[in-house]
């Protein structure tokens, strides 16, 4: 039998190298050991002249120098090995490892958001631990994210028609957060590569010249032959400059647009399914008979199915159909202002419901502090047309009133309504003042996108009436208008957010 109690002799500066302490040079660990997977050997002397060993803290994988292959699993890696890496076969074991975890993910409970994140977190370091060390081409890598973006289509997190680009950008600019794989491949294969260009030592020399190109570090080619992944800033690019998907984000690039307000419902937990579609409403693909007509080219017609007039667009149904503005709107509508007439009867000590969405108004509610009126005409001593504001706030002690109306238009017009209701309600503001001597009369304008698209000037203005979260005025506008579209479009009802 076998002695294992020899003492292993002194290891010299060489052998540090390939056998690197538990703790110690990670990318070294990671690139000697591909290297010795493809088949390269790195030089040895005396004792070590048949042996090359895997630092795997405190147990060592051994590959002999014989003839015969001798079959089993690199204690670093997890990589299938003979006397070199069996790159078919454990290709397959990550693809189908990634593609099972991905599965797993998007059958859970979890929100949206979190969906993306544990694939980023779970699924995504399968493939990332293999780069550098087993050879994935770019039609490999394709083929996985066209799996990944078809398993999010099938559990309703995608529509198939999307922007691409989106998905892999950051939800603080729009997208929906989820790592690019190639850019990953090529981020990771580049760093390891260039740990190895700019590391000193007979070693490293060593491996640079043995390996000609065999392996994805590519490590005698040019640094600028090196392919570079599509950056950060062309994703945004191709996004903003197509036709249909690129109106939404040239909205958020306005001076005028609060872009972290306006995109707050994509971190509101909402069900995959109802991000996916708000996605798709955005980049307007969502199947109207506009679209059916102009995109996908069938000869149907494209009027509208509410209400018979103007030609179908996602825009239509969510900003301008009459039909659906008889009760589809004004549900909407009413959705924003009772959670603000609440939340402000809540914070003035006036009795009302545990939750905002059981919240049935009252036309008048007040106490010593304040008078808050719902929904009511302002009787004034000469004919004024616009005598209705959706909520009045009276201050009794300040003597000031704030009449605030609340308004859900298309994307596109939310700066011009805002100046809209201002000027709509100036003549009111001054009869209010003269005839309940009160010392200050405003106008608060609450305007939200029909898609959460919200102004710089909406937090104050939400602020000045109201301690409620602005982005729960813009989830709720997003909440209602999936609706309105569901409904119209004769869609399956939305899943619980």
């Amino acid at each position: 039998m076998e002695n294992n109690t020899d003492v292993e002799p002194p290891r010299t500066d060489a052998e540090d190298q390939v056998h690197p302490s538990p703790k110690g040079d990670i990318p070294g660990r990671l690139a000697v050991s591909s290297l010795v997977l493809h088949g390269h050997q790195p030089p040895q002397r005396g004792a070590e002249a048949n042996r090359i060993r895997i630092s795997a803290g405190p147990r060592t994988a051994q590959c002999h120098n014989q003839p015969s292959a001798v079959y089993g699993r690199s204690e670093t890696l997890g990589i299938e090995e003979s006397d070199r890496q069996q790159m078919k076969k454990m290709k397959a074991t990550v693809r189908s490892e990634y593609i099972r975890r991905v599965k797993a993910i998007m059958r859970t409970e979890l929100n949206g958001e979190n969906k993306l994140k544990a694939i980023n977190m779970v699924a995504v370091p399968v493939l990332t631990y293999s780069y550098g060390i087993l050879t994935w081409s770019k039609t490999d890598i394709d083929a996985l994210g066209r799996k990944t973006r078809k398993l999010l289509t099938c559990h309703g997190a995608h529509h198939p028609k999307a922007a691409q680009e989106r998905l892999y950008l950051a939800r603080a600019e729009g997208g929906r957060g989820l790592i690019d794989l190639l850019d990953l491949k090529q981020r990771v294969e580049q760093k390891l590569r260039m740990y190895f260009m700019e590391k000193p030592g007979r070693l490293y020399d060593a491996v640079k010249a043995s390996e000609n190109g065999s392996t994805s570090l590519r490590l005698t080619t040019a640094a600028q032959e090196v392919g570079e992944a599509e950056t950060h800033l062309s994703k945004e690019r191709l996004w903003k400059d197509k036709a249909l998907h690129g109106v939404y984000p040239r909205l958020l690039v306005k001076d005028d647009t609060d872009v972290e307000t306006s995109l707050s419902w994509l971190r509101a937990g909402l069900t995959a399914e109802t991000e996916g579609f708000v996605c798709a409403i955005q980049d307007q693909v969502v199947k109207t008979r506009a679209y059916e007509r102009t995109i996908l080219g069938r000869d149907i017609d494209d009027r509208c199915r509410m209400c018979g007039q103007a030609a179908e667009t996602i825009w239509h149904l969510t900003t301008s159909c009459p039909a659906l503005a008889k009760k589809e709107y004004v549900e909407r509508h009413n959705s924003v202002a009772k959670l603000l007439h609440w939340t402000i009867l809540q914070e003035n000590g006036l009795k009302t419901t545990n939750a905002w969405y059981d919240h049935q108004p009252e036309h008048v509610m007040e106490n010593e502090q304040v008078k808050v009126y719902w929904d009511l005409q302002i009787i004034t001593d000469r004919e004024i047309p616009a005598n209705r504001p959706d909520i009045v706030l009276v201050h009794k002690q300040a003597r000031q009133v704030q009449l605030i109306d609340v308004s859900v238009p298309s994307d596109a017009n939310v700066k011009d309504k805002e100046q809209e209701k201002v000027q709509k309600y100036h003549d009111l503001t001054l009869e209010v003042q003269k005839l309940w001597s009160m010392r200050k009369v405003t106008t608060v304008p609450v305007i939200v996108g029909a898609t959460g698209i919200v102004t710089k000037a909406f937090r104050r203005h939400v602020n000045s009436v109201s301690q409620v979260k602005p982005e729960l005025l813009v989830k709720t506008a997003v909440m209602g208008t999936t609706r309105i579209v569901r409904r119209s479009l004769g869609l399956i009802a939305e899943s619980a957010v």
